[in-house]
């Protein structure tokens, strides 16, 4: 509530806006529980116990609790729009699994093409391999759109109407929703999982992240993984200075075997295999390095998407000499538009903004 004539503004009541007392009933209810405060200030000074404090606020909240006085609802002007917290980037640091004894993973995709332009295939394939044990799993999945001829020529997959062929066989397939639920099932049998795959960084991970959260199950799925891994960037380091990194050649000149390269399944048996020689030849330590988490992918996919989608509205800023493209994009990327900004100031004048 204000006194007659005061001016100020209200910075710690919701939106700003004062407390309405029409009757004065709120003001003299108050004026009645703080008086004996007042004529004992200087005891109440000396309140050096933060629960004595907390048993004074309790005492004046439960006697006149905001709730039942606060009324904004038939003011017209009030800004109650609820701005968006803030994105942050994908931050790729280590995870540190100090004595965990993890689970590693190894995974792939099969996709109806590759991502082009910001634009995420769907999967029609996920398969995985548990290092060191015989366990996997293999789904075909529906895709929603055609699979393009040169991911047919690839993976050897092909839609006939909604029937999936691989190699001219037909195979059973289930709808996106299905898979993920059942992969997420999957890997919550086992412990500190670390999901690994080749190039995954670049592929595999933002794909599934994508999909994941299309879905609303990528919160299921972060619960359950530990850490994932690109083990192109763990092969770098171990096995130094080759001319290639593709996991076929690698597979054929570290372990001297060949498989069915290009079909998933085969993809991860092969890479379990190449990378638990890897992993041998490392400390726990060390392989902490080559581990992030799966909420650095799920960010890292979503700023580039608020960039592009606010960047337009900040550009005026860029062109009026404000601030410059690389600041816009860093304001754009992290979730507001210019609008928005506005409101900011508004809200909590030029030094919060």
């Amino acid at each position: 509530m204000k006194e007659n004539g005061a001016k100020y503004v209200h910075n710690i009541l919701l939106y700003k806006v004062p407390l309405k007392d029409p009757s004065g009933t709120l003001k003299a209810t108050l004026d009645r529980i703080f008086q004996p405060v007042i004529a004992n200030a200087t005891q109440c000074a000396d309140l050096r116990s933060s629960q004595q404090c907390e048993l004074a606020n309790r005492e004046v909240t439960l006697r006149a609790p905001k709730y039942l006085h606060y009324d904004i609802g038939f003011q017209p002007d009030v800004d109650i729009e609820k701005l968006p917290d803030p994105v942050p980037r994908g931050d790729f640091k280590p995870v540190v699994i100090g004595d965990l004894t993890p689970t590693i993973i190894t995974f792939d995709l099969e996709t109806t093409d590759l991502i082009r332009g910001g634009t995420i295939p769907h999967i029609t394939q996920i398969a995985a391999h548990v290092a060191g044990q015989s366990t996997s799993l293999n789904l075909y999945v529906q895709p929603l759109i055609p699979i393009t001829t040169a991911a047919q020529q690839i993976t050897g997959m092909s839609m006939v109407g909604d029937k999936m062929f691989v190699n001219g066989s037909p195979v059973s397939t289930v709808d996106i929703n299905t898979a993920c639920d059942s992969f997420i099932e999957w890997l919550e049998k086992f412990s500190y999982v670390i999901l690994t795959a080749h190039n995954g960084k670049r592929f595999d991970f933002p794909v599934l992240v994508s999909v994941l959260s299309k879905v609303n199950k990528f919160d299921r799925f972060s619960q359950c993984v530990m850490a994932i891994c690109d083990s192109l960037t763990l092969f770098r380091k171990v096995y130094p200075g080759r001319r290639t990194y593709k996991q076929e050649s690698l597979v054929s000149d570290i372990l001297n075997i060949t498989y069915n390269a290009h079909a998933a399944a085969g993809d991860v048996w092969a890479l379990s295999k190449l990378l638990q020689h890897a992993v041998s030849t490392l400390t726990m330590k060390d392989f902490s390095v080559f581990l992030f988490s799966p909420k650095a992918v799920f960010y890292n996919n979503l700023n580039p998407r608020e960039k592009a989608k606010n960047i337009s509205s900040l550009k005026v800023l860029v062109s009026s000499g404000i601030c410059k493209m690389a600041t816009a994009e860093n304001i754009a990327g992290s979730g507001l538009n210019l609008d928005q900004l506005k409101k900011i100031y508004v809200r909590d004048g030029k030094m919060d903004f």
